[in-house]
């Protein structure tokens, strides 16, 4: 009986041995879940807070790039108005001369009709619009009113 005792007690302390190490691992095992679970939202923190770097960083150079294409794009319209505003002071520069061109062209016929209809029928005539004769380079000069051949004519 005493044998029957002993044995109780020993699966008594054995059966107290198990559940004092099953107790201790269980809390060290939820000791180990919590400190993990503490890690891997760390380490979630982190991965997010990296995100959000990368994502701020892209938007960034998204906004770079942005006002890279906008300088551009103002610099590519201030030379198109450049060359357009440079045409048209060409095209003006050229149409001004053509003008004057056309306006030495009309002066020059007047100046050659004035030279053909500027014919005197005598001396006394051509003495009226040029009191002292005319040279022979002149255009209303006419060999027949030059009678001493000096090349002036009606010269008085």
């Amino acid at each position: 009986m005493v044998e029957k005792k002993n044995k109780k007690k020993k699966w008594t302390i054995w059966g107290i041995i198990i559940f004092v190490i099953l107790a201790l691992g269980s809390c060290n095992i939820f000791g180990d879940d919590e400190e993990q679970k503490e890690t891997e939202v760390e380490e979630q923190e982190q991965l997010e807070a990296e995100k959000k770097k990368a994502e701020e960083e892209e938007q960034r150079q998204a906004e770079e790039e942005a006002q890279r294409k906008a300088e551009e794009e103002r610099q590519a319209a201030e030379e198109e108005a450049q060359r357009i505003a440079d045409e048209e002071a060409q095209q003006k520069a050229a149409q001004e001369a053509q003008r004057k061109a056309e306006e030495e062209a009309s002066r020059a016929k007047q100046q050659n009709q004035q030279t053909v209809t500027e014919s005197f029928k005598n001396c006394t005539e051509m003495r009226k619009v040029y009191p002292n004769g005319v040279d022979s380079s002149h255009p209303a000069y006419e060999s027949k009113h030059d009678r001493d051949g000096d090349n002036r004519a009606c010269e008085q």
